[in-house]
């Protein structure tokens, strides 16, 4: 919309007249707007056929993409277990009661070798399985693993051991073997015979003597002084 226009003389007063001009139409055309491109990712693409000259449409599918399949994740790789070499003979692992309280799955851990419980490490899981701490529910863990593998396995031949994959452990191949009789061993002078770990001393001496020459017999403890 145009002003009005200016006032000739200081002071004079601008007629409504001049407030009422409208402004002129003008003959503007509007700006065309840029043209577009097409997207090259369009599923079809014309063309006209210059050379028929036939004003013809031609159609060209858009190239296909290839879709990678996805893969899936590899698979931990099973461990399999060790086998004896043939200078190689299985020993004999004495377990601590602190051992299987500290790692109930320690049973399995022994690849080839043969594992030995000993009676006064039964009594001492049975006399730590009750609460709510951590010691309790690996002495029952524990004690559920015996249980599953002595079913069924006493009413055949105790003394020829339990084989340790019967519940599905299949690194371990080695067996399981309960202390089933009294073993007598006189310790050395000193050391209390009531005491458990003497107790487990005690038995770790038998078995030594009895497989003199046959095989090694080991004792497993987390107890620093009665390894040594």
């Amino acid at each position: 919309m145009p002003l009005p226009k200016p006032p000739a003389q200081r002071a004079a007063m601008v007629s409504p007249a001049d407030f009422e001009v409208k402004a002129a139409r003008t003959g503007r055309k509007p700006k065309a707007r840029p043209a577009v491109e097409a997207p090259a990712a369009l599923s079809t693409a014309t063309s006209l056929d210059a050379a028929a000259g036939n004003g013809e449409v031609q159609t060209r599918p858009a190239p296909a993409t290839t879709e990678v399949p996805l893969l899936p994740p590899p698979e931990p790789k099973a461990r399999k277990p060790r086998r004896p070499t043939g200078d190689e003979r299985p020993r004999l692992f004495v377990l601590d009661t602190n051992v299987l309280m500290h790692d109930p799955m320690s049973l399995f851990r022994f690849d080839e070798h043969d594992v030995y419980v000993p009676m006064i490490t039964l009594e001492e899981l049975d006399n730590h399985k009750r609460g709510m701490s951590e010691v309790a529910r690996n002495a029952r863990q524990v004690s559920r693993e015996l249980d599953a593998l002595a079913t069924d396995t006493f009413a055949l031949d105790a003394k020829a051991g339990i084989t340790l994959d019967k519940t599905g452990h299949r690194e371990a191949t080695g067996k399981l073997f309960f202390q089933t009789q009294l073993i007598d061993v006189q310790l050395p002078i000193g050391l209390p015979q009531g005491k458990a770990d003497n107790q487990i001393l005690g038995v770790v001496q038998s078995l030594r003597e009895q497989y003199a020459g046959k095989r090694d017999v080991v004792l497993v403890s987390k107890d620093i002084n009665m390894r040594i």
